[in-house]
């Protein structure tokens, strides 16, 4: 059984040693750090806040006059119509007027084809050339509401146009294409107040004119404080 002995004696003096060498397994704070680190997170704002108005456009085609097919250019024209029938067979024929005439008034005028609203408080001044030989027809094109605290700005505006605004009742105009020369933009009155803006034109008659014209409008509304 030495043999074995001795097996036994080697074995335990090599375990001796291995263990020696390889240690326990802990290092009292030494070694590999393995502590979870922290990652900071900047963010950046680049964007800049230039408070740039919103601005809005409308616009369209319009005839830039208006034609009572009834009257010519002086407002000469029938009165009233009658309907003619065959004598033989009774049947329609044609329509005949029954007298002609100038128009002195307003109501003279077919309102119908204006488009619009006739100058109410037109009349005819002289016979039959002198004063103005016919209505003008105002047209609206579009209107734009803002509450107190909101001022409208006008950037661009064609098409001879006119702006009327309403305020608690009251009506002025208060702008035209014209005001906008040289300048940048138009703050239109009303800005304390509701008010209506509308932009409308003044067409004159014309006997068989086609002729057309553009409006537009380019404008922005922002807040104020009212004091």
């Amino acid at each position: 059984m030495n043999w074995s002995k001795n097996l036994y004696v080697f074995m335990l003096g090599s375990l001796i040693v291995f263990s020696g060498c390889f240690g326990t397994g802990t290092t009292d704070g030494e070694g590999d750090d393995d502590a979870v680190g922290t990652t900071v997170i900047n963010y950046y704002n680049n964007s800049t806040s230039t408070n740039e108005p919103i601005w809005y456009t409308s616009g369209g085609t319009f005839a830039i006059y208006w034609d009572d097919p009834a009257r010519d250019n002086q407002g000469y024209g029938c009165d009233g119509w009658s309907a003619v029938y065959h004598s033989s067979n009774g049947t329609y024929s044609h329509d005949e007027c029954d007298s002609w005439s100038y128009a002195q008034n307003v109501h003279d005028w077919n309102e119908t084809f204006c488009g619009g609203v006739l100058d109410s408080e037109w009349i005819r001044q002289g016979f039959p050339m002198m004063g103005t030989a016919s209505p003008s027809c105002k047209v609206n094109f579009t209107t734009i509401n803002t509450l107190s605290g909101e001022v409208l700005s006008i950037y661009q505006m064609d098409g001879s146009l006119t702006v009327s605004t309403t305020c608690d009742g009251v009506t002025t105009d208060s702008a035209t294409d014209a005001s906008l020369t040289g300048r940048e933009y138009l703050i239109v009155t009303g800005g304390a107040m509701d008010c209506s803006h509308t932009l409308y034109r003044e067409l004159g008659q014309s006997d068989d004119n086609d002729a057309m014209d553009i409006w537009s409008i380019v404008y922005a509304i922002q807040d104020a404080t009212v004091v």
